[in-house]
């Protein structure tokens, strides 16, 4: 009972510390369990802050309680910021309604989990897609607690899809516009792509989508009946996919007549076969063409055979194959003799022909024809010509296999082309050699017609007898008669090398016409023909053009009516033909009763140097250039010049222009320009001239204009005298013994580093002298002869101002004192400068007091008002008007007062002193002209 009751007793304590162990045991498992549990949870978490997508809860409502950094990161929120934030407020308002129907479904259905793809807007408003996955947390009830969700920014795989889409279309566009057929199966043979252009070659009705995924080789099994052997298709096709080899242009034959040609090209991706590529084409045209060609091969052999052109073929490797009698004739070979040897070998061609003929087989092996020269020998070694028409040529299989050229002898058209080379260089020699004699006779008579004209002109102001003056009258008009001549050639010349060009500028007609008419008056009344004139009233006046060559025409044409016409008229007329609104078509006639042409001649008289017969130049003299020149002249204009005439009643010329309208305004700009002669007055001039005659005459216009005359024999001299003083111009001949006026100009330029003013003096009237001049660093030119006012107008654009400036200085301080008097002045004029700027035309000279004297009185009368009426505008504006004649007439004692009053640089208004000054002495110079001329 004790070993019981101890055994019992044992049992207790041993119960009793199993307990007591399994109650540590399961304090130590909780311990353990709330141990790991933290750790899971900080690892948890530690995961969730670092992670780079977007992990984020919400309560049951869809308001945000947690949100990860990388939430913050790419959303552009903070953390308090979305914290309270509805979720839906980020998502795209295109797609809210659609996901937030999605999400109440999920927790509708209490689905537990989904996946989502939809756009956001961040905080910088940029448009993100995230792929999201959803979690409900649901109570023990199902109800939902709250919401964990983890999203992806998945905008890249969007934009990839996109773009997979837009290649997909495209891919699927291209194939569709394919015009072969195309059948695309997988490793399994089943159908990826077909598109519209197979199931119309093949009749069917079925769409491509249609056959997608479908057996290839069930469906042509089907429809085997329309081939003309199906069998043999499908067995053939089977064949094809067993080897996986490329197989090109295989042509079938369908039932109803049709040919088509298959391609079969296999596929392999990273060197595993993926599946192979159908490419069916229709070439029954092409078929049919290939026939009619082989049927009509033999007809044209025939007829080239028959045209004596030579047919040779070529292999890919250029030896013959073929070539026809004819190349055989050519060459001198026999056929035997050149078959399968290299064409270039064969016909010893040189080293050029046989880069063409390489050229040629690369085009060949292209695909293309094209012709070419080359020069071949034959056996003989007798060069030939010869024309190469190539093409090439292909088998049954569409594969190259050579070129046949067709070859014309062109021979003889070579040797004709050298010759016409040969003339042309010829020509142009000729024509260079005619251009270089024009322009040295040009300087040749040129030079003695500046002298001869230039010492009329001096003599014309000597004290002369009336039969000394009948001399120089007599010198005057041959003269200037031989200058119509030397200007005739030159004009002709001009034109004759397209070298003529037309100016424009703004004139009247009817002063073009008057000025044009003057030289004719006494001719008119000498022979005492009668002259009509007939000016449409409804043309305009004001027109832009190139009156000086228009005027030329005219003249050139009334002095051929003159000169033969001994009785009767000459009429010239102009007609308004059509008014447009920025131009108006004039009709020119000039009409005479002279001796006529033949009707056989018409067409000679417009050749240069042509007249109706030899006896014409001796009898009325001339050139026989004047009517070539007009006519090109009227070209010019758009023209065409035509003629009526008839033996011994007379002739018509006629010609039809448009001319573009002008403005009266651009004329009278133009007319306000006065030639200053005050500031040639002192100027320094270098004259570089080699002829006596030539420096005298320009010396003596020089000495009249008041310039100081320096003279250099030729370029040499010039540099010389530029080194050691300094000139305000340079007049310079172009021609001179040891060196002419370019050369000097370019070393002036070049060596001296002057910029001083130079002018050229060139007896060469030759297009192209001009641009010799300017490139040889010349200011300007000027043609001999030259008339006083020519050069004078050419010496005022670069003349310097200082002394002109100096003396408006000087008069402005001597007008700012208004206790200068009028007496203290010595009032006087001179014509000198009048007479000397219009050749000593004293009557010209009268005319031009008797104006002067009216626009004077004129001047003060409303000069006086406009200061009465404080307008000192208008008081400058008439002092301006009237200051070119105050310089014409050299009245010094205004030249600078009246550019006080004028000012027109600056906001000083004349004084009441200047103005009754101004007044005074011009009052006193109108008296004084009075005076002189009674």
């Amino acid at each position: 009972m004790d070993n019981l009751e101890n055994l019992r007793k044992q049992l207790e304590q041993e119960k009793q510390l199993r307990v007591t162990l399994e109650q540590e045991l399961a304090l130590k498992k909780e311990q353990l369990e709330r141990y790991v549990q933290k750790e899971n949870e900080e690892k948890y978490r530690t995961v969730i802050e670092t992670a780079t997508d977007i992990v984020y809860k919400t309560d049951a409502k869809g308001y945000f309680t947690y949100v990860n950094p990388a939430a913050e990161r790419i959303v552009g929120f903070a953390q308090h910021e979305l914290l309270g934030m509805h979720f839906s407020s980020l998502i795209d308002p295109e797609y809210r309604e659609r996901v937030m129907e999605f999400y109440h479904e999920q927790f509708k259905s209490r689905t537990p989990s989904t996946y989502l793809e939809y756009p956001i807007i961040t905080r910088k408003g940029e448009r993100l897609w995230l792929g999201q996955n959803v979690q409900l947390e649901l109570t023990g009830t199902g109800w939902v607690n709250g919401v964990s969700s983890f999203a992806r920014d998945i905008s890249d795989r969007m934009k990839a899809d996109e773009q997979l889409k837009l290649l997909n279309l495209r891919f699927s566009s291209i194939i569709n516009n394919i015009h072969s057929g195309i059948l695309l199966e997988s490793s399994e043979r089943r159908v990826v792509i077909a598109n519209d252009t197979l199931c119309r070659m093949f009749n069917s009705s079925a769409k491509p989508e249609h056959v997608v995924d479908a057996s290839c080789l069930d469906i042509f099994k089907s429809m085997k009946y329309i081939f003309k052997d199906g069998d043999a298709v499908i067995e053939n096709m089977e064949a094809c996919v067993q080897k996986r080899e490329k197989q090109l242009n295989v042509e079938i034959a369908l039932a109803d007549g049709r040919i088509f040609e298959r391609d079969y090209i296999p596929i392999f991706l990273n060197g595993i076969y993926t599946g192979h590529l159908w490419k069916y084409r229709d070439i029954t045209e092409q078929k049919k063409i290939q026939q009619t060609l082989l049927e009509s091969e033999e007809k044209y052999r025939r007829i080239i055979q028959n045209m004596k052109l030579g047919l040779l073929v070529v292999d890919n490797n250029d030896r013959i194959v073929d070539a026809n009698p004819n190349f055989c004739e050519m060459t001198g070979y026999k056929q035997e003799e050149i078959m399968g040897w290299p064409a270039g070998e064969i016909l010893l061609v040189s080293e050029e022909s046989k880069s063409e003929i390489r050229k040629a087989q690369g085009l060949r092996k292209d695909g293309v024809s094209n012709a070419y020269e080359i020069q071949v020998s034959s056996k003989t070694g007798k060069p030939v010509w010869m024309m190469i028409s190539g093409s090439p040529i292909y088998d049954s299989n569409h594969k190259l296999i050579g070129s046949i050229g067709i070859h014309l002898d062109i021979t003889e058209r070579k040797l004709q082309e050298v010759a016409l080379r040969e003339a042309h260089l010829k020509a142009e020699q000729s024509a260079h050699s005619k251009e270089v004699f024009l322009a040295n006779m040009s300087h040749e008579v040129r030079t003695p017609m500046n002298a001869v004209l230039g010492m009329a002109r001096l003599l014309e102001h000597a004290n002369l007898t009336t039969k000394e003056r009948g001399y120089l009258d007599a010198i005057k008009v041959s003269s200037e008669n031989l200058l119509v001549i030397i200007n005739d050639i030159l004009d002709f010349s001009k034109i004759d090398q397209g070298k003529m060009q037309l100016e424009e500028t703004t004139f009247s007609f009817s002063e073009m016409i008057k000025a044009a008419m003057v030289q004719f008056e006494f001719k008119f009344m000498e022979k005492n023909l009668s002259f009509f004139r007939k000016i449409d009233p409804a043309m305009g006046d004001i027109f832009r053009g190139d009156p000086t060559r228009l005027s030329q025409v005219l003249t050139n044409l009334i002095s051929n009516s003159v000169k033969f016409t001994e009785e009767g008229h000459v009429s010239l007329s102009c007609y308004l033909v059509a008014d447009e609104p920025s131009s108006q078509r004039i009709r020119f006639t000039v009409s005479d009763t002279g001796v006529g042409i033949e009707k056989d001649k018409l067409v000679d008289i417009f050749e240069s140097f042509m007249q109706e017969d030899s006896t014409i130049s001796r009898k009325y003299g001339g050139t026989g250039l004047g009517l070539t020149i007009s006519k090109q002249l009227v070209k010019l204009f758009g023209g065409e010049l035509l003629v009526e005439s008839e033996k011994g009643k007379g002739s018509s010329f006629s010609f039809e222009i448009d001319l573009k309208k002008g403005h009266m305004a651009d004329i009278n700009k133009a007319a306000e320009v006065v030639l200053d002669y005050d500031r040639l007055r002192d100027l320094k001039v270098l004259l570089v001239e080699d002829n006596k005659l030539n420096q005298f005459v320009a010396t003596a216009i020089l000495d009249q204009f008041g310039a100081k005359t320096v003279l250099a024999a030729n370029g040499k001299e010039a540099l010389e005298k530029l080194g050691k003083e300094r000139f305000d111009i340079v007049l310079m001949d172009l021609q001179m013994p040891v060196m002419g006026g370019l050369e000097a100009t370019r070393l002036i330029r070049e060596q001296l580093k002057s910029d001083v003013p130079v002018i050229a003096l060139t007896a060469n009237a030759i297009k192209g002298d001009s641009d010799k001049c300017l490139a040889a660093g010349m200011n300007d030119y000027i043609s001999k002869p030259f008339t006083n006012i020519g050069l004078a107008s050419k010496m005022l654009k670069y003349a310097p101002l200082k002394r002109y400036e100096k003396l408006e200085q000087a008069s402005e301080v001597n007008t700012d004192k208004e206790e200068t008097k009028t007496d203290d002045i010595t009032v006087s004029y001179d014509l000198q400068k009048l007479l000397d700027g219009f050749e000593g035309n004293d009557e010209f000279a009268r005319n031009m007091v008797d104006l002067f004297i009216e626009t004077a009185e004129e001047t003060m009368h409303d000069m006086e008002h406009a200061m009465a009426d404080n307008n000192p505008e208008l008081v400058k504006s008439l002092a301006h008007k009237i200051k070119p004649s105050i310089d014409i007439f050299n009245i010094r004692a205004l030249t600078g007062l009246v550019r006080s009053i004028e000012r027109p640089e600056d906001r000083i208004n004349p004084s009441a002193a200047q103005v009754n000054e101004f007044v005074g002495i011009l009052a006193e110079v109108v008296r004084q002209m009075e005076n002189d001329k009674k």
